[in-house]
């Protein structure tokens, strides 16, 4: 797989999480995330899939809460699930965060600052 990530990525305090809204129906765990997108996994019901797009990603690390940010999908692909018998399915998902406020981006640089593995060193690879 080529790389196409501009911008180091690092690991997020454990707990960390996105939610997609509007429809607040696709959340799941933060893998990296850094100052231009993120990656993480989230959970789809099989049953229930409205046919929202989703616009904004909302980000939560422990008392942290970072909402509203656009972005556009880079990449998006079903990791398990969908098998008969199976309620959800386990996708993937890599953003590029598209124009973020100034006040977004203050936020967005403190998360990275203080919330991830920064201070420990940038991830292997990424």
């Amino acid at each position: 797989m080529i790389e196409l990530r501009k911008e180091d990525r690092f690991i997020p305090r454990d707990g960390a999480y996105a939610v997609f809204s509007p429809a607040f129906t696709k959340r799941g765990p933060l893998l990296d995330i850094g100052r231009h997108g993120l990656s993480c996994i989230y959970y789809v019901n099989t049953i229930f899939r409205p046919r929202i797009i989703d616009r904004f990603v909302n980000l939560r690390v422990g008392s942290f809460i970072l909402t509203d940010l656009p972005f556009r999908i880079v990449e998006d692909f079903r990791i398990s699930g969908e098998s008969s018998g199976s309620l959800k399915s386990i996708r993937q998902r890599s953003i590029e965060f598209d124009q973020l406020t100034p006040n977004q981006a203050m936020q967005l640089d403190y998360l990275i600052e203080n919330l991830t593995n920064k201070g420990l060193g940038k991830l292997a690879g990424i």
